[in-house]
């Protein structure tokens, strides 16, 4: 977006304060015109090893975790405009060189990581991610005009590898975590993920089928497909996600396949579809949500609004009537209003999920939601939670006690007394009958306590 358009969209006093920052920064270079050649060569070596050390940075975990302590430490001078209008007046040559070098270079290493992290051709919009000083406006500026030769620079970077770290979690012998996705793009502006975890990166297809065939041969009955991101794997590939939600499902031996946190633009009619033809796929989805104000969404930079998350709602439920639909809401999100966190609580209640996992909206030094306005105060944000916990419990009481006369099959995973075990539905509502850990059984559900049903055994003659 050109300067101009952002300034006319802006209020009148974001305006009148972007104008100010960039008068002043104009003044600034012209009072600094005598040192200017050491200040530009402090500059320009910040520029090459920025992005030497992004590129590292973007391949290697270990280089990321090197660089991060000092850099951050480089930053965090008090009082930043003092030090740079100092340079004016530093008599040493050198001196200015190392000063404007030691500047330049954690904020031009941060952009410049964000930009190799990013795959999405609008980054120019993500704003947020240039805003953090105004040597990182000053490259939002006039990235667009170089552009096109840095992302030719930088494209190789994109296809870096995926550390096959395999499973990450078992639990017991009944069900193993397979994690076939890492690194995010999306920059939400209260995460901080896309800036640790590095771009995007899959498993490759023969090592999705390795996995899937190991885990079902050492008698895990239940596999969890997981991401970073999930819906991203397979960019740059010929390979998309359901082609590795297949590939899991077709292993023999495998028997129920559920899938990580997914984001409500997966789950077109087409993506849909194929999940009611595979069996074995788990008929719970968690579709990441976040918050059901359509304000709320804009700020935390969500890629979509409440009708189109409704629609991937419908998506599912029209192949699938009675799956599940579980999600994550943050509430007090900063600026958040008594209206906006009343919009979440209706749409929460018109979609009717079946478990929400509710989180008080957290700070996270370095995003952008953390130097937000209007932060929402820690007792508000407490009470707003419990109030969606509270929905969240009544919502999942009544799924459960919507499925008392039909039958589902059950894993089980631990005893409970002498007879009885409990285990999970393919919608993981927690059943207890009489079963056999790490063993499923068909199970009719005879009535509901809380969000527990409880079932009896259906014998093969159906009874």
């Amino acid at each position: 977006m050109a300067v101009g358009q952002r300034l006319l969209l802006a209020s009148p006093v974001e305006t009148l304060l972007r104008l100010l920052q960039l008068i002043r920064t104009a003044v600034f270079w012209q009072s600094a015109l005598f040192s200017m050649g050491h200040i530009l060569l402090g500059f320009g070596l910040a520029v090459a090893l920025s992005i030497t050390f992004s590129a590292l940075a973007a391949r290697f975990t270990a280089v990321r975790e090197l660089l991060s302590p000092p850099l951050a430490v480089i930053r965090s001078v008090p009082v930043a405009s003092f030090v740079i209008v100092a340079l004016i007046w530093i008599p040493s040559r050198r001196l200015s060189v190392l000063i404007s070098f030691l500047i330049a270079l954690p904020v031009l290493y941060e952009g410049v990581l964000a930009a190799i992290s990013r795959t999405d051709p609008q980054l120019l919009e993500m704003a947020h991610v240039f805003r953090m000083s105004p040597v990182n406006r000053l490259i939002h500026l006039y990235l667009p005009a170089v552009l096109p030769h840095f992302r030719a620079a930088v494209a190789p970077l994109k296809g870096a590898g995926f550390e096959n770290l395999f499973v990450s979690r078992h639990e017991g012998k009944t069900r193993a975590t397979m994690k076939i996705q890492e690194g995010c793009d999306r920059y939400c502006s209260y995460c901080i993920i896309p800036y640790v975890r590095g771009p995007v990166r899959s498993m490759p297809m023969d090592a999705v089928r390795a996995e899937a065939k190991r885990l079902a041969e050492a008698g895990y009955r239940e596999i969890v497909v997981t991401g970073i991101h999930l819906a991203s794997y397979g960019r740059g590939t010929e390979f998309q996600l359901i082609d590795a939600i297949r590939a899991v499902h077709d292993t023999p031996g495998v028997e129920r396949v559920r899938l990580g946190s997914l984001e409500p633009i997966t789950a077109d009619d087409e993506f849909a579809r194929a999940l009611s033809e595979m069996p074995g796929i788990a008929r719970q989805f968690h579709l990441s949500m976040q918050s059901g104000s359509a304000g709320v969404l804009r700020r935390m930079h969500r890629r979509y609004t409440p009708e189109e998350y409704f629609a991937a709602c419908e998506n599912l439920r029209r192949y699938m009537p009675d799956c599940a639909i579980t999600t994550d809401v943050i509430a007090g999100f900063p600026g958040e209003t008594e209206e906006e966190f009343a919009e979440t609580m209706a749409f929460v209640e018109r979609v009717k999920f079946a478990r929400i996992h509710v989180f008080p909206y957290s700070r996270r030094s370095g995003t952008v939601a953390d130097r937000m306005e209007n932060q929402v105060p820690e007792n508000i944000r407490h009470e707003r939670a419990q109030k969606l916990i509270g929905l969240g419990n009544k919502l999942e009481a009544e799924y459960v006690s919507n499925m008392v006369g039909s039958e589902r099959l059950v894993l089980f995973e631990q005893p409970v007394g002498e007879t009885l075990a409990e285990g999970y539905t393919g919608e993981y509502v927690r059943v207890r009958a009489a079963g056999t850990p790490n063993d499923f059984g068909r199970v009719r559900i005879v009535r509901a306590e809380g969000t527990l049903a409880i079932g009896e055994p259906v014998t093969e003659d159906g009874r």
